[in-house]
């Protein structure tokens, strides 16, 4: 039994990395070759076809070369991803974290109704809510600029839910021994509570950033230029003739994601614990 389960879990995890091992593998085979392999697919042909003189293991350089250094625009595109993504993450907590304190310490009813209906905002798909901020953002003449992705990413009911989860169980005790010591609600948020949800801070900075980083629909309906366009929304529109150059893209649009997870993977161990 313990044998099978092991086969079991080993083609699970075999099917899941197989996505990613045949983008990396493509990325480094040369454009014709990848067309050749993948035309027979895009032309609902089927089957494998190679170039003349080509053979599958053929390794080259030549789609990072057009990513890093031909082609630019793959490379803008990488750091308008990091420009949108990172002051959502960022501002996102510095807001959550106050937020889910005081919904969490507070126990007047009212807090709690209104508590109860921000959580139902974490519930509503974000595909629901973006005609609705598009037409917002049209009327405070923020459309087509980076504050209407901003905006409500960076108010987003998602931190304050999980972080007021983990406030919620920090003993009372703790909190009143540092107000006997004469310590006031910023300091104790600062020094105490927020110290003892390291975890599930950077647990909700890792989430947000995924998140965040993959996001399309938001993107797509509030710029009407294509310029201001993320890496994730120009990868998901790679036409045939550009198919190769966009798996060294893919690989490249994997490195922040890989390492942000290196990164947080004790906590966010530590958080699921919890």
């Amino acid at each position: 039994m313990k044998l099978f389960c092991k086969i079991f879990l080993t083609v699970l995890v075999a099917l899941f990395l197989l996505p990613v091992a045949v983008t990396v593998f493509c990325s480094f085979l040369p454009e014709d070759v990848v067309e050749g392999m993948l035309g027979g697919l895009i032309s609902g042909g089927g089957g494998l076809s190679l170039p003349p003189g080509k053979r599958l293991f053929s390794f080259s350089m030549e789609q990072y070369r057009s990513v890093l250094i031909s082609s630019p625009d793959y490379l803008f595109r990488f750091w308008r991803s990091v420009f949108l993504v990172l002051p959502i993450v960022f501002f996102q907590l510095v807001f959550a974290i106050p937020a889910a304190y005081g919904f969490a310490q507070s126990r007047k009813k009212s807090l709690q109704v209104l508590f109860f209906f921000y959580i139902l905002l974490f519930m509503i798909p974000a595909q629901v809510t973006v005609i609705p901020v598009y037409l917002t953002a049209k009327q405070v003449h923020l459309d087509d600029t980076n504050w209407s992705v901003w905006l409500p990413g960076i108010f987003s009911s998602f931190s304050v839910y999980l972080l007021s989860r983990r406030m919620f169980r920090i003993s009372g005790d703790v909190l009143d021994a540092a107000r006997v010591d004469g310590a006031g609600e910023l300091r104790i948020l600062r020094s105490v509570a927020a110290p003892m949800c390291r975890a599930e801070i950077v647990t909700c900075g890792i989430l947000l950033f995924m998140d965040s980083w993959n996001m399309v629909e938001a993107p797509v309906v509030m710029f009407s230029s294509p310029l201001n366009y993320p890496l994730s929304v120009y990868l998901s529109r790679i036409q045939e003739g550009a198919v190769g150059i966009s798996f060294a893209a893919s690989v490249i649009y994997l490195i922040p994601p890989v390492l942000v997870f290196l990164f947080g993977e004790e906590y966010l161990t530590e958080s699921f614990q919890r």
